[in-house]
């Protein structure tokens, strides 16, 4: 193997003993977890040779399943909800065929909050007019990765998919232009990890 390339022998070692640790989380699962997908996610994402290959796909779907381990020990473990846990009071109301609205997909009378943390954060990547202001190269990531966290703790609605999001966020924020097949929902935003996401959960609680 090239010594420019990622060992993929390391990486998929390292993802085995992280699977095998999270049979049995502790207090530290959070950071081991943060630390595995930061470190690899870095290292992939250096060489432009793999963004368009099979193994590009695959890599990107693992780091998906990583994350998403996160998630599910949050909701395993109630015990560390303190720490991390956002969730507000839920409302019942039925969710619209074609939702065209942040209204509409919310489960909360206090959405905007959520919406207005992306404006409050340090950098701002929306203004206080709903309009996009970050870089289009690494902030779209953020807002997607932002609403993909609140829709994993039902802030908003499962039934919402990916091209329902996409156009509403198009319409809601004004310059964000992701497209309406809503593809981008599927990539992991390194910056959104890195800069912040414990800022908007933060800013949120």
């Amino acid at each position: 193997m090239d010594a420019q390339t990622p060992n993929l022998l390391e990486f998929l070692d390292e993802g085995i003993a992280l699977r095998r640790y999270l049979s049995n989380p502790d207090s530290h699962c959070f950071d081991k977890i943060r630390s595995f997908t930061k470190k690899w996610y870095h290292e992939f994402s250096k060489f432009d040779d793999l963004q368009s290959t099979e193994m590009a796909k695959a890599l990107d779907k693992a780091f998906s399943e990583v994350v998403s381990l996160e998630l599910d020990l949050l909701d395993a473990q109630p015990s560390y909800l303190q720490l991390y846990s956002i969730l507000p009071p839920m409302i019942s109301t039925p969710l619209e065929e074609n939702p065209q609205t942040f209204a509409d997909i919310f489960t909360t009378e206090a959405w905007p909050k959520y919406i207005n943390a992306l404006a409050m954060v340090a950098p701002p990547v929306i203004d206080a007019g709903n309009n996009f202001i970050g870089s289009p190269r690494k902030h779209k990531g953020v807002i997607c990765s932002w609403i993909k966290y609140l829709q994993s703790k039902g802030i908003i609605r499962q039934s919402v998919n990916r091209s329902q999001l996409a156009g509403i966020l198009n319409r809601e924020i004004k310059g964000l232009n992701l497209g309406t097949d809503g593809k981008t929902f599927d990539n992991i935003s390194e910056e959104y990890l890195t800069n912040y996401e414990s800022r908007l959960i933060a800013y949120v609680k």
